[in-house]
């Protein structure tokens, strides 16, 4: 009797610390998104010089799509509403970031790194969300 309340107080204490993981990423992602984006916007903080492939995405308009998408993302996962819809936006952005720290800039490597694993913590805790996309469909359905 004793081992399987050891048992089950183990698996309790796992799922308490992955939710606390995930709730934690989520905010930190989502709070870092929701500031990134919001300082293009607004200019909260003032940064350094900025890249020059950074500066010919400006004019375009290319650069203010992605950071709204920061910002909705960041809004979605901080809300805790839209979670998996917040992470569809939100991938191809940190995905894009790491590349761009890796093959061009690299002094902030380290930064993206973060969000990178962040993000991937936050995927793999909404996986079940996810398999949908990943199963093979014959017909479509109309």
């Amino acid at each position: 009797m004793n081992a399987i309340r050891a048992a089950s107080t183990a698996i309790d204490w796992r799922a308490r610390t992955g939710t606390a993981v995930l709730h934690a990423a989520r905010i930190l992602v989502g709070a870092f998104y929701l500031f990134a984006g919001l300082n293009y916007f607004f200019e909260l903080v003032a940064l350094g010089n900025s890249h020059e492939f950074l500066e010919l995405m400006i004019p375009g308009g290319y650069f203010a799509f992605v950071k709204a998408l920061q910002v909705a993302g960041g809004i979605m996962l901080l809300s805790n509403r839209f979670v998996v819809a917040g992470l569809v936006l939100l991938t191809p952005v940190t995905v894009n970031i790491v590349i761009f720290l890796i093959t061009i800039y690299q002094a902030q490597i380290a930064d993206g790194v973060v969000v990178l694993i962040l993000n991937l913590v936050l995927l793999w805790g909404y996986r079940d969300a996810f398999r949908e996309i990943f199963r093979p469909q014959r017909t479509p359905k109309f």
